[in-house]
């Protein structure tokens, strides 16, 4: 990917700055699976963050993204867009996360989602998501299925579905 427009700071030791801020621009970005995000490539949009808060703005074609702990294979979309902020809140220093306007879709699949996410001390956190599926092919809902759900019925859905529409799906999932 390309980097623009890059501007950083820092206070103290670049490896543990007690304070920083960065803003920047870039294009079809990748990187690999780190602890805390999942591996990507395609990636476009700008960011501002400091070391207690932050803003994503996307604008993205051609994206994989990698959930190796939620989805058995990469995700591929033709687009994905929407906005992303979080901060870490000075209580516990755990994270607020929200999102809004992300829009996604590729050939199988199209949607949009938004919600909230909080991280906890203890245990997963707490989600409050909503998403719209504008329009589906269920013949490939298999492949858009989290690996704990293919557990319930495992080859179910790959031999079972052979031929479908979806529109206008919603889910709240929220805890």
């Amino acid at each position: 990917g390309e980097l623009h427009y890059v501007r950083a700071k820092w206070v103290d030791d670049v490896a543990a700055p007690s304070s920083f801020s960065a803003t920047g621009k870039f294009t079809n970005l990748g990187m690999k699976k780190s602890e805390t995000l999942p591996a990507f490539d395609g990636i476009s949009g700008n960011i501002d963050i400091t070391e207690r808060t932050g803003t994503l703005n996307l604008n993205s074609h051609g994206v994989t993204v990698e959930f190796q702990e939620v989805f058995d294979r990469p995700l591929k979309l033709d687009t994905l867009t929407g906005q992303a902020s979080w901060s870490r809140l000075r209580t516990d220093d755990s994270i607020a996360l929200k999102f809004s306007n992300i829009s996604f879709s590729n050939t199988h699949v199209a949607g949009l989602a938004y919600g909230n996410y909080w991280s906890t001390t203890v245990g997963p956190g707490v989600i409050d998501l909503t998403g719209h599926l504008t329009r589906a092919d269920a013949r490939y809902t298999n492949e858009y299925l989290p690996i704990a759900a293919k557990r319930y019925a495992p080859g179910w859905f790959a031999d079972a579905i052979v031929e479908g529409q979806l529109s206008d799906v919603r889910l709240h999932l929220m805890g």
